[in-house]
């Protein structure tokens, strides 16, 4: 389920705007989401930025389910108001009717592993927040960087990097 639902991800981020920092950021944060849900349903190993033990009669099926409810609140957080953000929140909602469960089921409460994989996602995005991305205002740079070298067009020949040692942004003609 893990694999399937880093296939969505990754058609998100095909859809939307080259942004390696946010979209590796997005894809570790999944990766977490992931473990979360999956940890709940093991005594021995403890989640990230959920803590949570789950007793289950049926531990392989529910954490499908709560794998991907954790994934799909993460995704639905981090990509609805991105470049085909729409057509993303279309395609999460379809392959939940393919696995055969309802998108719009996002309780809290209880041990079912809907409830569970919804605080999962949720105590992720909330974990994150203020993780120094400054998510809150679309990412902007707050630091005042400025690159040491000059930015390289690469529809142009040859080079214009002062020194090769340090990285150097790219401009692309067509992203």
């Amino acid at each position: 389920i893990a694999r399937r639902w880093v296939e969505q991800i990754l058609d998100s981020i095909r859809r939307d705007f080259p942004h390696p920092p946010v979209h590796a950021r997005n894809l570790h944060h999944l990766s977490v989401a992931m473990f979360d849900a999956w940890a709940a349903y093991e005594d021995s190993v403890d989640g990230y930025a959920s803590v949570e033990s789950i007793a289950s009669d049926n531990v392989d099926a529910d954490r499908e389910v709560a794998i991907s409810y954790a994934a799909l609140r993460l995704l639905q957080h981090r990509y609805a108001s991105a470049i085909g953000g729409e057509l993303s929140l279309d395609c999460y909602d379809a392959f939940m009717d393919v696995l055969g469960l309802d998108p719009m089921d996002d309780h809290v409460d209880g041990d079912d592993p809907i409830a569970v994989g919804n605080r999962v996602g949720f105590a992720v995005v909330d974990r994150f927040a203020n993780d120094g991305a400054n998510e809150a205002n679309d990412y902007a740079d707050t630091t005042d960087w400025q690159p040491f070298n000059p930015v390289m067009v690469i529809d142009r020949p040859g080079t214009n990097v002062e020194d090769p040692d340090v990285w150097q942004q790219l401009n692309l003609g067509t992203a």
